[in-house]
Formats: C-alpha cells, sequence, structure tokens
C-alpha cells in the first residue's frame, strides 16, 4: 500500500460531503488514494449523539476500498505507519480548519472529545489540545481530565456565557 496525498498548500480549501441535523454536523473530505489498489482515503471530522444524549466531537481517516468496504482508522500509531508525517502535517491542518468551521456553524451547549487510545506521548497530546484551544475560542469553557490513561475533554459554552456574565456583573457593567 503506498498513500498518495491529494491535499496541496497551493490548492483553495477542498468542498467537504456535509451532513447536517440539529444533533449532528459531519465534514468527509477527500484527502488521498492508494496507487496500488485504487483505495480512497477521506478524512471525518464530526459532532454526534453519544449514548446519554451528550454531543461528542470526532475524527478519524476513513478508507474505502475498492470492494466498497470501509475502515476507519482511529489510532495515531496507524496512521503514522501508513501516511507520511509531511502528509501528515496537511491532513492536521485540514482537521484544525474543518473542525474550526465546525464549531463555528454549530451552537451545542456541550460536546465531549476524547483520546482514542490511553497513555498518548506528549505529541498526540498537543494535537487533541490545539482542538480544545479552538472550542475555548469560541467561547467554550475546557476541561480535561484522565481515566484510565485516556484523556477526555468537556467543552462547555453555557458555563463560559454565564462566567463572563458574572465577571461583567463583578465589573459594575
Amino acid at each position: 500500500m503506498t498513500f498518495v496525498c491529494t491535499l496541496s498548500s497551493e490548492d483553495p480549501l477542498l468542498a467537504p460531503v456535509v451532513s447536517a441535523s440539529d444533533s449532528r454536523a459531519t465534514l468527509v473530505y477527500p484527502i488521498g488514494y492508494d496507487d496500488e489498489d485504487d483505495s480512497s482515503y477521506q478524512l471525518f471530522v464530526s459532532f454526534d449523539r453519544a449514548p446519554g444524549g451528550v454531543v461528542e466531537y470526532s475524527f478519524c481517516i476513513t478508507c474505502t476500498y475498492s470492494s466498497g468496504v470501509v475502515h476507519d482508522f482511529w489510532d495515531s500509531k496507524v496512521v503514522a505507519n501508513m501516511i507520511s508525517s509531511s502528509d501528515r502535517a496537511s491532513i492536521r491542518a485540514l482537521l484544525l480548519d474543518a473542525t474550526a468551521r465546525l464549531i463555528e456553524n454549530t451552537n451545542f451547549p456541550e460536546v465531549i472529545m476524547h483520546s482514542f487510545a490511553p497513555g498518548l506521548p506528549p505529541k498526540a497530546l498537543a494535537k487533541y489540545r490545539r482542538i480544545a484551544q479552538l472550542f475555548r475560542n469560541q467561547g467554550y469553557r475546557v476541561r480535561e481530565t484522565v481515566r484510565g490513561g485516556q484523556c477526555i475533554w468537556r467543552f462547555n459554552r453555557e458555563a463560559a456565557a454565564a462566567r463572563g456574565r458574572r465577571a461583567r456583573r463583578r465589573r459594575g457593567r
């Protein structure tokens, strides 16, 4: 298998396949193909309802094989073995941009995100923390916890808005 990235810094942002409803928003971008077996690869970025009704943010790379079978790649170690460092950087840039767009265009009061694998190295956690910063930039309060080595982030927009109102009241505005 040889992954061929179709993203380019010279190309404008790709138009994603979009799916949206009151409880879900999904963007899917074509990112490459396998030059040996014609499989295609996509970046999947989504808000969706998780058990318990909370909205969960997730992302992965999907591969659609020529047979029509789809395989999801969630583990960064697996992706690192398939895709070069420079191509992963391009995909990461697209992930961050797509995530920022989703956050800006949705209004979920609470969202959770968790790392796929426990015990991630600092470099892998940096990607998640950059995503958390995107939520902060849109007015969410961010709380990070660790359970069994797996990182979990909770983003709460209402709490951030209430905190801002309380601070303005204390200042007399």
